[in-house]
């Protein structure tokens, strides 16, 4: 099956799935540095969300390829092993530059002197509010002050 004659769906697949879900899916590690770092989990829930949607919708697209398909050309074993082994050497290079893209972000993160000065400001704000309720917890389980009688 040459780019002539597969059905748009299945090429809309391969690009959802070759291109686009390894970079949403780095999205998830900077969710997961995130929530490690104590920025909570927004970045990791709306990451895994997308990519979930996307997950989802690439089978929808693949398997209205599928069936889009003339049966003679998805039938024969070369035309549908063409087909994963395009996405399979699509994944070959996404993958790694998605992850060197998350390296990137990563470093940037933290050699960006105007990122890294947010970082601390954030760091110490979490440490502040820490301390305080560590000290509120502390005094709420005090014994109360005694009165002499």
């Amino acid at each position: 099956m040459d780019l002539l004659t597969a059905p748009i769906a299945l090429l809309i697949g391969l690009g959802l799935a070759g291109i686009i879900l390894p970079f949403a899916a780095s999205f998830i590690l900077d969710g997961i540095v995130n929530q490690i770092r104590g920025r909570g989990p927004r970045m990791l829930i709306i990451a895994g969300g997308v990519t979930i949607v996307i997950a989802v919708v690439f089978a929808v697209v693949w398997q209205a390829g599928l069936s889009e398909a003339p049966n003679a050309a998805i039938n024969s074993a070369t035309d549908a092993g063409t087909v994963s082994g395009s996405l399979q050497l699509l994944l070959l290079f996404t993958i790694p530059i998605a992850l060197l893209t998350f390296g990137a972000r990563m470093l940037s993160r933290f050699a960006n002197p105007v990122k890294r000065a947010k970082e601390l400001q954030f760091v110490e704000a979490r440490r502040a509010k820490s301390n305080s309720d560590d000290t509120r917890a502390r005094l709420l389980k005090a014994p109360p002050p005694s009165t002499p009688v």
